[in-house]
């Protein structure tokens, strides 16, 4: 395990008698040592098992293990006999679904993230969503909250379109009169404020879009192509 791993320190009160991480039952709160193969609930145990994981979309995968069974999953609930049967052995989860919690479809590239442990320049450690593949970088507790939105709304974007997650923050806007989710998306990712503030417009909210407009220096953003 490496120094950034082993400085993650387990939740008060969180530890199990067989040793899981949970904070909550909630999927959005699991909580799960990074990187260790030797914890079964990480992904990186199963991937050293030789389970094979075919993901589809936040939430939704396939999942093979190495005896050659097949398990889906959708909206983080697994057929497995372990949920079915038993209604998930961690705190209302089977191990498949905690180990899809560490994993979402990038929205840049298309590839995989994967839940990182990583050092700030200020000595602490944090934890987020990571692409290999392009770099792109998600903060856990954007993730978090965007599930919660996704269980809430019950309107997932599968593939995690830029304009599908635009749209969501607006649904999860209206739906809870407030503008948390709008802002916390376009702060964490800039680079979608020109497309929030062009679906914030088309769905009537434009002292909104005004606002982002504003806060991002987008003057034309508004106006037609």
């Amino acid at each position: 395990m490496s120094a950034a791993h082993a400085d993650i320190k387990k939740p008060a009160g969180a530890d199990t008698p067989d040793g899981q991480m949970l904070q909550k039952s909630s999927i959005t709160n699991i909580r799960t040592p990074i990187g260790d193969v030797n914890e079964k609930l990480s992904i990186a145990h199963a991937m050293e098992q030789g389970y094979r994981i075919l993901v589809d979309g936040d939430g939704e995968a396939e999942i093979a293990t190495p005896a050659g069974e097949t398990y889906y999953i959708a909206g983080f609930e697994c057929n497995c006999p372990d949920k079915l049967i038993r209604g998930g052995s961690h705190r209302g989860h089977c191990k498949h679904e905690i180990w899809l919690s560490q994993l979402r479809p990038c929205e840049m590239c298309g590839s995989i993230m994967r839940l990182t442990a990583f050092r700030t320049c200020f000595g602490e450690t944090g934890e987020r969503f990571e692409c290999q593949t392009c770099g792109c970088a998600w903060d856990i507790g954007l993730v978090r909250a965007e599930r919660r939105m996704n269980r809430e709304t019950g309107e997932p974007s599968p593939k995690l379109t830029a304009q599908g997650r635009c749209r969501q923050a607006i649904a999860w806007m209206r739906t809870h009169t407030r503008d948390f989710y709008i802002w916390k998306l376009v702060e964490q990712s800039p680079h979608m404020a020109p497309l929030m503030v062009r679906e914030l417009a088309a769905s009537e909210e434009g002292k909104l879009a005004d606002q982002v407009a504003k806060r991002f220096g987008l003057l034309e953003a508004r106006r037609p192509s």
